[in-house]
């Protein structure tokens, strides 16, 4: 019997009510790696936002520059809006515009507040303990790069937008005491199909000793 919640789940948000996209994985395999691409992506998005910001030059007052926004815990990242998008267009095939917009707005706004909390965290350290105590950017990046694994969810765990979601929508899942099989969604109208034709002898002329019976396709497509 499948496993978990029913699909096509659609996640109503502030901003728009997205729908996972049913996507033609070829299996979980293929999904799997596509979502190991998106997560790549992303790590490589933040790493170059945090080091492009080290390497700001300081501006006279009142402008700040982007390091000195990042310093105070003010800063934005916009510059993923177009550029995550690419990224999270990877795990659905690029299907889906809409789900992988809010996807994509989760990571942004998971990675911001990671880097804001990181910095205010050290700031109240300072003036507690009146001690100097210098940015440590591979920790602060560590940090943003946890929040997105947050924020957008493990492959199939049922947690995040593409764990409760996308997984849910895409694959269903038999389960016995010894083995859990994983079917892409996209794969049973094929084996529908099969079985059907399995049950005509016109369709399927060398397999007339095991034609299947209308009660016997009926218990299958029951399970299906």
């Amino acid at each position: 019997m499948p496993d978990g919640p029913a699909m096509g789940r659609c996640v109503p948000t502030d901003r728009v009510l997205s729908c996972p996209p049913l996507v033609d994985y070829e299996d979980f395999v293929e999904y799997v790696d596509l979502y190991s691409q998106m997560h790549q992506c992303y790590t490589g998005l933040i790493l170059k936002a945090v080091a492009s910001r080290q390497l700001t030059c300081k501006l006279n007052w009142p402008s700040f520059s982007q390091r000195d926004l990042m310093l105070v815990g003010l800063a934005e990242f916009d510059n993923m809006l177009h550029k995550g998008l690419r990224c999270a267009l990877k795990v659905t095939k690029k299907r889906g515009l809409r789900f992988c917009m809010m996807l994509n707005e989760s990571v942004i706004d998971a990675v911001t507040t990671a880097c804001r909390t990181f910095i205010t965290t050290i700031t109240c350290i300072r003036h507690t303990l009146d001690i100097h105590i210098p940015i440590d950017y591979d920790m602060m990046t560590s940090a943003m790069i946890d929040a997105m694994y947050s924020a957008s969810g493990h492959c199939d765990t049922y947690t995040g937008l593409i764990g409760k979601c996308l997984f849910d929508t895409n694959f269903v899942q038999w389960v016995s005491s010894s083995t859990v099989s994983v079917i892409p969604r996209s794969r049973v109208q094929h084996y529908l199909f099969a079985f059907a034709m399995a049950g005509q002898q016109r369709l399927a002329p060398h397999l007339h000793h095991v034609q299947l019976g209308d009660d016997m396709l009926r218990l299958i497509f029951k399970y299906i």
